[in-house]
């Protein structure tokens, strides 16, 4: 299905007034019939959708997104952005927050600027020869329970120091690390 844009509905309109039939511009333009015709009923009356004035779920958090925006690099200087999806994990872990992830993404793209479009190179290798390992400089943070109702913080680094992670890579001939599954 496609959105209906204001161009399509002016276009419709005049289709219409020249009596071409509802069903016939529904069907160029690839929606329904009752939607096209919902669409035009609701612009005739020049009502207004009531959705735009309802306060976002997220607003009642501003501060705290507008900091976490503050604190991103969004020019690509220094490294990417933080994931948003952190800072959702964060506003429901540590504030409460109820809400859906989509919309502190809608809340957040309206108010930070556009990442810088980062160059990409893509390798080919033949298959089996390679595998894919991603490291990070930024702290990823591993939710465990630690008691019943509780939950405590611990980053990557912290669980590697712990010792947790090792065995995790073993040295090949050629002295290239190989991930392994460690199932002890």
């Amino acid at each position: 299905m496609a959105k209906l844009s204001e161009r399509d509905l002016v276009c419709a309109e005049v289709l219409v007034g020249k009596g071409k039939s509802v069903r016939s511009i529904a069907t160029d333009l690839g929606v329904d019939e009752s939607t096209l015709r919902y669409r035009l009923k609701r612009r005739a009356e020049r009502a207004i959708d009531g959705r735009a004035n309802q306060p976002e779920s997220c607003s009642a958090f501003e501060p705290i997104i507008m900091a976490w925006i503050a604190r991103q690099d969004f020019t690509g200087e220094t490294g990417r952005p933080e994931s948003m999806k952190s800072l959702y994990e964060v506003l429901v872990a540590e504030h409460g927050y109820s809400g859906s992830y989509k919309a502190v993404q809608r809340f957040v793209r309206k108010r930070a600027p556009v990442p810088a479009v980062r160059p990409v190179r893509r390798v080919e290798t033949r298959p089996g020869t390679q595998a894919q390992v991603d490291w990070g400089t930024r702290k990823v943070f591993i939710h465990e329970a630690a008691e019943e109702g509780t939950q405590q913080r611990i980053t990557a680094d912290e669980l590697a120091a712990t010792g947790a992670l090792d065995g995790m890579f073993e040295q090949i001939d050629a002295g290239t690390p190989t991930p392994t599954l460690d199932t002890t």
